[in-house]
């Protein structure tokens, strides 16, 4: 779908279908308070699209739209995924370790040509020249392929970055669903042919992330509106159907309706700076009953036919975590057969075509686990606190973020407030009514996002309550709790509550 010209035909027939009188042509003052330097959110969707390749959500492409030397990393993929995860996952520590350094050396060496892994059906496309990769990816950034249209080769590295991810994630955990064994690495070896395209993709798209993150493993791992968004690259490959459609849906419940969402956000930004209340007030309310309707799908579909508890945290969420600097490496023994907490990887340091020593570890803060949708949202009602320009930059690439910060940057909220109180200077109670109505629109807005938080927070204590035995304590969004927080089973309960009632307390 062409979001942005649906946008912009939604907005040209609100703004046609907008009465206006001569009460409503602003004085000098009032166009200043409604005045903005900030480009035009539909602008801003604009260069969004722009840049992933022509629609929003982007709909990535995979091997068969890759140039021969990036299909290795897909035939590597390929060999690899159904080795990945077990059903049955061990706590003996040696036994993991095995595991997982065998899949190191299997990706290293598949990626590499190794001899000692000739003998894997379909090896033989797997090795990499990493020249012709950097000369082809360099070549894709900063234009087209040959047989391409600048939007089929954008999709199409969307694609090839969501496997070189997927790939690194692989090599970083060894074994889904991830170990204690695992977690306790601080220091990961990268192959370079995984370090080498990243460091190209990550400046293509604008964000810092060392591996996986909000946009390398959802948007940029999508098989399009087609199949609801059904994930292409999964860590539980071979599993049985409940992985499957918890993997699937882990990817639908979060997409597929933004534009609605989008669109009314938009207008009423535009539809502000024209000094049009009743337009903005109407299409805050359309706003509103769209993001009833998208929290109301939100919880009927989080339930345990569709996300498994058992299957949803460990193999899912817990395989592509969010990524930080390291703060100080886990106490094995605090830790050892409780809940675990996920440590969050991070590359340090050596570039270059040699193997990159990566530091791995956790962090107190948090990214905020939400999608573009809540994001965008959170913007617009301008609820605090945001995340740090250094935060978002490594999960959200440059020109998602110049979208999510428009709204931010309109502070619709705060240019409502001081036209109601240069309106009430002037005692003009016709105005005050109708810029009123806009405020109370909004304020119905926060208190939906208030009942959403409300319910998000009983709901995902469920989820990331799930005991696994094999490895360090986790949630889904936070790295190590404090120590003395999560001493115990009824601790940890309490920890999570305690972080999404200061979401709660903050939504206002």
């Amino acid at each position: 779908m062409d979001y942005v010209r649906y946008l912009a035909r939604f907005f040209a027939e609100t703004v046609t279908t907008a009465v206006f009188s001569s009460e409503d042509i602003p004085d000098d003052v009032l166009t200043s308070l409604l005045a903005t330097n900030v480009s035009r959110p539909l602008d801003a969707l604009q260069s969004l699209v722009d840049c992933f390749g022509g629609s929003w959500p982007p709909e990535p492409t995979f091997k068969s739209s890759w140039p021969a030397p990036l299909q290795g990393y897909e035939a590597t993929y390929e060999i690899i995924a159904p080795l990945l995860p077990v059903l049955i996952s061990l706590s003996d520590d040696t036994q993991n370790r095995e595991a997982i350094e065998g899949m190191r050396s299997r990706i290293a060496g598949l990626l590499s040509g190794s001899l000692a892994y000739r003998s894997f059906s379909g090896a033989e496309a797997c090795p990499i020249d990493l020249e012709a990769v950097s000369d082809i990816l360099h070549q894709g950034q900063d234009g087209f392929w040959s047989g391409h249209t600048k939007e089929s080769t954008r999709n199409a590295l969307l694609g090839f970055c969501g496997c070189v991810s997927f790939l690194r994630h692989s090599f970083r955990w060894g074994i889904s669903p991830i170990v204690r064994e695992a977690q306790m690495d601080t220091i990961v070896v990268m192959p370079p042919q995984l370090e080498v395209p990243w460091k190209i993709l990550q400046k293509c798209f604008g964000y810092t992330s060392p591996g996986g993150c909000l946009s390398t493993c959802l948007y940029f791992n999508m098989c399009g509106l087609e199949t609801s968004f059904r994930p292409y690259y999964m860590p539980v490959v071979g599993l049985p159907n409940i992985y499957q459609r918890t993997a699937h849906w882990d990817t639908r419940l979060f997409t597929g309706v933004e534009h609605k969402l989008f669109a009314s956000a938009i207008v009423s930004c535009e539809m502000l700076s024209a000094d049009s209340p009743r337009v903005v007030a109407a299409n805050l309310k359309e706003a509103g009953i769209i993001l009833m309707g998208v929290f109301k799908f939100f919880f009927e579909s989080l339930n345990e036919t569709n996300l498994a508890r058992a299957i949803w945290l460990p193999y899912l969420q817990g395989f592509t975590p969010k990524l930080y600097d390291l703060t100080q490496k886990p106490d094995r023994n605090q830790y050892t057969s409780l809940k675990s907490t996920k440590l969050e990887p991070v590359l340090t340091g050596l570039h270059g075509l040699g193997a990159t020593r990566s530091r791995w570890g956790s962090d107190q803060r948090r990214f905020g686990g939400t999608i573009a949708r809540n994001s965008y949202f959170r913007r617009f009602l301008g609820v605090k606190p945001s995340p740090s320009p250094e935060i978002e930059a490594l999960h959200i690439p440059t020109a998602q973020r110049e979208w999510l910060d428009t709204p931010r940057e309109h502070n619709i909220r705060k240019r409502v407030e001081d036209v109601i109180l240069y309106y009430e200077t002037r005692d003009d109670f016709k105005q005050i009514k109708e810029w009123d109505n806009v405020r109370q629109r909004l304020k119905g807005m926060i208190r939906q996002l208030r009942l959403w938080r409300m319910g998000h927070m009983t709901r995902m204590v469920a989820y990331e309550g799930v005991f696994r035995p094999e490895r360090l304590r986790m949630t889904s969004g936070l790295s190590l709790p404090p120590k003395g927080e999560a001493d115990s089973e009824a601790a940890m309960v309490e920890h999570l509550k305690n972080v999404l009632a200061d979401r709660l307390v903050a939504t206002r």
